[in-house]
């Protein structure tokens, strides 16, 4: 459970990140949804999902947004 909260946070994070950098609200939101949508998971939704592929999708935002 951890993990999810852990994941939230990132988007949060990425949402900041991009918002910070000019864009509005909703741009900041549509972007780290295409970009986290990359990973193959869901925004928002998730069925079973492995502790790897939620660990990958947070290495992904952190290596596609934040150190962009």
């Amino acid at each position: 459970m951890k993990l999810f909260f852990k994941l939230g946070e990132k988007i949060d994070e990425c949402k900041r990140h991009v918002f910070n950098q000019g864009y509005n609200y909703n741009e900041a939101h549509d972007y780290v949804k295409l970009v986290f949508e990359e990973t193959g998971l869901k925004f928002g939704v998730f069925d079973r999902v492995e502790k790897e592929e939620i660990e990958k999708a947070i290495n992904y935002l952190n290596d596609n947004i934040l150190k962009k």
